[in-house]
């Protein structure tokens, strides 16, 4: 959990996110009906964005996710989470659909 560009983890490597090393993790809360497509419903930052401040991160995550075709129309509520934080008060930002 540091805030340098690499990630010795190997755990999503072809992807450039960790759920060790990222910054930021975004969870997504999908609406009853399209639970049995069995889309990610967790997301973590990239981990050579880690020396950007958490808005920042955030911002990006949240434009590539407002872009995304999958996911339009089939969600209710994203959640960012500091992945750093492991207590209960780590959220960080919500999001309902109706805002993005």
């Amino acid at each position: 959990m540091s805030n340098n560009r690499s990630c010795v983890h190997n755990e999503n490597k072809q992807y450039g996110t960790c759920t060790i090393c990222s910054k930021i993790k975004l969870g997504i809360m999908l609406k009853n009906e399209y639970k049995h497509l069995g889309l990610t419903t967790t997301v973590w930052s990239y981990y050579n964005k880690n020396y950007q401040t958490k808005e920042k991160i955030i911002a990006g995550m949240l434009r590539r996710f407002a872009k995304s075709e999958l996911y339009k129309g089939k969600y209710n509520l994203v959640i960012f989470y500091d992945n750093y934080d492991n207590s209960n008060d780590n959220e960080l930002k919500r999001y309902k659909a109706t805002e993005l």
